[in-house]
């Protein structure tokens, strides 16, 4: 409970930074920053294939040591650092805003590699301190660089790399002295082994935060900007049932069967319920809520908000059931249907940014949700008859 708390706060103030950022600055400008954060994350994503996830399983149910994971992951964090350092060298002199995305990039995949153990060994309260800590530092700075006058922007953009890697230190120190994080040499070659089908499904993840990019690419900075901005709006909701899944995949992993395990977290299931009526209640009170927090610049944005409303209910679901199925063992079919969503947004996106901007990006993601949710309500029916 207190990590679900957590999630749903600091995505609460990473939706307030964005508001504030959008509101002292151009809907242009705004968008390459918001698209920026998009790409550095869905890079992180990327790089990391499944590794946290998988290795969460993997040190729940006792079949990795402690050691094994921190060589695997110390040779993970090397390979980013190295990509990160090239990023930002090669694109510095093409384009400021875009180029600060390999610091987002880096200090993501550091920060949620150190949270790994963490989660393995349900340390739920240590890991709320250090999402809290992540997040009001980067709202504190945020606040110190518009008071000097640096562009909102990228001042953004700093904020948010400066507070995660102020987590990560603060994980860092907690996870050498408790989880022996020190004095583990490097594993010698890829890291990833074992990890594809969470691999594949975290790329499908990840790639759907491209629908930001290419609604740039396609339908301008402006249509970006829009989008960018709701969808910080919508996202706390998916955080916190995404936190909940990962909360109980040690348990679910634990479980001798899927019933046993959908017994054991039920208790705390009326957290899914509660995000489940507040995207309900998103819909009427968009045009409100528009008005509000973005302004007039973004009066277009009430049906984008909408439509992402809508598209977060089955999401939040969505979380849920991928999450609770990969622990089960389904991680292979989860990916299978990760990858079939992600392609049907991403094209539906192509086909619709151009006429229809931010409010294409919005029908593709409700596509998107409700065709990966009929696949996943399918497999669990699936995994609990082949269990009786």
């Amino acid at each position: 409970m207190p990590l679900i708390i957590a999630t749903g706060a600091s995505q609460v103030v990473t939706a307030v930074l964005f508001i504030v950022a959008a509101r002292l600055t151009s809907v242009q400008l705004f968008g390459l920053a918001a698209t920026s954060v998009a790409l550095g994350t869905v890079s992180s994503g990327l790089l990391d294939f499944g590794f946290n996830s998988f290795f969460t399983r993997e040190l729940a149910a006792g079949r990795i040591t402690l050691e094994t994971y921190w060589a695997k992951a110390k040779t993970k964090i090397t390979i980013a650092a190295v990509l990160a350092f090239s990023w930002f060298c090669i694109f510095v002199s093409i384009n400021t805003i875009l180029s600060m995305s390999s610091l987002i990039f880096f200090s993501v995949l550091l920060f949620q590699t150190l949270l790994v153990p963490l989660r393995a060994h349900s340390r739920g309260s240590v890991i709320s301190t250090l999402v809290l800590v992540e997040r009001f530092s980067a709202a504190g700075i945020f606040v110190i660089f518009i008071q000097l006058g640096p562009n909102p922007a990228t001042s953004l953009i700093i904020s948010l790399f400066a507070g995660t890697c102020g987590a990560s230190y603060i994980a860092m120190n907690f996870v050498r002295t408790s989880l022996r994080a020190s004095k583990v040499q490097a594993h010698r070659g890829l890291p990833w082994t074992g990890s594809r089908n969470y691999g594949l499904s975290a790329v499908s993840n990840s790639l759907q935060q491209l629908d930001l990019p290419l609604l740039a690419l396609l339908g301008g900075s402006g249509m970006a900007g829009i989008y960018g901005a709701i969808n910080k709006w919508t996202q706390p909701l998916g955080i916190v049932a995404n936190a909940y899944a990962t909360a109980a995949t040690p348990f679910i992993a634990k479980s001798h069967s899927t019933r046993a395990a959908m017994l054991e977290i039920k208790k705390s299931a009326w957290i899914v319920g509660l995000s489940l009526v507040f995207a309900g209640a998103m819909v009427p009170a968009a045009p409100s809520l528009v008005d509000l927090l973005l302004g007039t610049s973004y009066e277009g944005a009430v049906p984008v908000f909408q439509l992402m409303a809508i598209g977060t209910i089955p999401a939040i679901i969505n979380q849920v059931l991928a999450t609770g199925l990969q622990a089960r063992g389904f991680d292979k079919q989860v990916a299978r249907v990760s990858i079939s969503g992600v392609i049907v947004q991403l094209t539906l996106l192509a086909l619709l940014a151009g006429t229809c901007g931010a409010l294409g990006a919005a029908s593709a993601y409700c596509a998107l949700q409700t065709c990966v949710f009929l696949a996943l309500f399918f497999l669990l029916i699936k995994k609990l008859r082949s269990e009786v």
